[in-house]
């Protein structure tokens, strides 16, 4: 799988030998948005179609096009250092680990997932070190 960017909206793209040779989904709408081309120019130019008529049909009856994100997702660690979450968090008179204020410092310089959340689980454990000195 690719990414690419056009017109500020990201898609990822993927050859698909049963279909034309190319795949082409715009990522972050409120809607599926599937485009098909015979070669990357192709591609390029039914998603830019695409897009524009989403948009054009979005407008006019009034949907946001672009998904709302809430800024949550959930995280896998392990547990060991969930218990040390809840304890600190209990320690500071929280009633829960949501409500346990950790800033992150993550500006990620690349769109791998995996890397940025080592970063956020580095980053976390950093600051549950510090806290138990």
């Amino acid at each position: 799988m690719n990414m690419t960017e056009i017109n500020g909206y990201k898609a990822k793209i993927e050859y698909d030998s049963e279909l034309d040779p190319f795949r082409g989904e715009i990522l972050g709408l409120n809607e599926s948005a599937d485009v098909y081309g015979k070669t990357p120019v192709g591609l390029r130019k039914e998603f830019k179609n695409s897009l524009k008529v989403f948009l054009e049909v979005c407008e006019e009856n009034g949907i946001e096009p672009v998904k709302h994100y809430s800024g949550k997702f959930n995280l896998r660690i392990p547990s060991r250092l969930h218990r040390e979450i809840a304890a600190h968090a209990t320690a500071a008179k929280e009633r829960a680990c949501n409500n346990f204020p950790i800033h992150w410092n993550v500006r990620p310089k690349t769109s791998d997932i995996a890397q940025t959340c080592c970063l956020l689980v580095s980053q976390l454990t950093n600051a549950l070190n510090h806290l138990s000195g």
